[in-house]
């Protein structure tokens, strides 16, 4: 009877032999997609940037917002030392079967699409960051950022601008400089939400040695953001002296990052700074408290090649499946030479994140 049992079990474990593990569910899902269908190879075509920016305009389609980025035929994952190259920015206006490029300039001599004048005797240039589309108009804001050498890291951030932005023909409507960094040191224009009467946006400010994070609000006026407030203990104020960096379980923040809305949670994904970790962190308010912080993925590519680092690691929630969310992140190298012998090298990756995962 005892050998007839031991049997049984074994004929049930052959027929059903992953049946206790069926309901488990990873996390990430990699991506292999995206990747391949942002950067194209062709005169006028982006084919490695960083930034990794999105902002969702219909249902349907996304403008994807690039910094430093290049341009021109590639063949067999190389390019020409001739190729073009674009500090500033450039978008990719991205549809269901397209990613059209979007630059000034000529599609053999593409341009930055914005540009600024130099301060202070600094070369300059204009960073995206992070905006949102209403009634026809990119609302956006530009990091203006200045160099003061010719290394890899000779810059700092000098300003910020917004700009109104017509859709039509991405002709700049007007532009404005927000002194909150000359006056406060914090890093605002990323992650911008709309919830009900107002506009948030987030930003950071280095110290004790790590990156904080902040909130600001605006409520749009005649189809312009004004009335602006600043986050400042357990209120609101328009003494951008007064703001505090928000409370909770957050990371040590990266310089770019998302913060977004679903359903009644705010979510936080930030790549840990000068590390290959991402993080994601959840808060009942726009302003926190966060909790919940959990690492979700590792990005392998860091140290993968000799100089190669991850950056930056942004959320494009427009984008989703399987309750799951798309993420993408930037790839870099300090070796010059691979940028050209090794287009990989410089552009982003990308994963779905689950939801539950980070919420539960």
């Amino acid at each position: 009877m005892r050998t007839m049992k031991k049997y049984q079990f074994l004929i049930v474990a052959l027929l059903f032999p992953l049946s206790g593990f069926a309901q488990k569910r990873e996390p990430v899902v990699l991506d292999n997609y995206f990747q391949q269908f942002l950067f194209r190879p062709g005169i006028g075509n982006v084919t490695g940037a960083d930034g990794v920016i999105s902002i969702p305009i219909t249902e349907d389609s996304s403008l994807f917002l690039w910094g430093d980025s290049f341009y021109g035929e590639v063949e067999n994952n190389t390019r020409g030392e001739l190729s073009p190259f674009i500090s500033g920015n450039a978008f990719s206006l991205v549809t269901k079967n397209d990613a059209r490029t979007i630059t000034a300039g000529t599609p053999e001599a593409p341009t930055s699409l914005y540009t600024t004048a130099d301060k202070d005797g600094y070369r300059t240039v204009m960073w995206p960051e992070h905006g949102f589309v209403r009634d026809g108009v990119l609302h956006v804001f530009f990091a203006d950022i200045a160099a003061f050498g010719h290394g890899t890291f000779d810059f700092f951030w000098h300003s910020l601008d917004y700009l109104r932005v017509s859709m039509d023909d991405f002709s700049v409507i007007d532009s404005h400089n927000f002194p909150w960094k000359e006056l406060a040191g914090i890093h605002f224009g990323f992650s911008c939400i709309e919830a009900g009467d107002y506009v948030y946006s987030y930003g950071t400010r280095m110290a004790e040695g790590k990156n904080r994070l902040y909130l600001c609000r605006f409520k749009m006026t005649d189809g312009c953001l004004g009335n602006l407030e600043f986050w400042s203990y357990d209120k609101w104020t328009t003494d951008p002296m007064l703001a505090t960096r928000l409370t909770g379980n957050v990371p040590n923040m990266c310089e770019q990052f998302s913060v977004f809305r679903h359903n009644d949670k705010y979510i936080l994904l930030t790549q840990e700074r000068e590390s290959k970790d991402i993080y994601t962190a959840i808060a009942d308010a726009p302003h926190g408290p966060w909790y919940n912080k959990k690492l979700v993925y590792t990005t392998p590519e860091s140290g993968m090649k000799q100089g190669w680092i991850t950056y930056n690691a942004m959320a494009h929630p427009q984008y989703a499946k399987d309750n799951r969310f798309l993420v993408g992140y930037c790839v870099n190298t300090l070796d010059i030479k691979q940028l050209y012998t090794d287009v990989s090298s410089y552009q982003p990756r990308f994963f779905w994140l689950d939801y539950d995962y980070i919420l539960k």
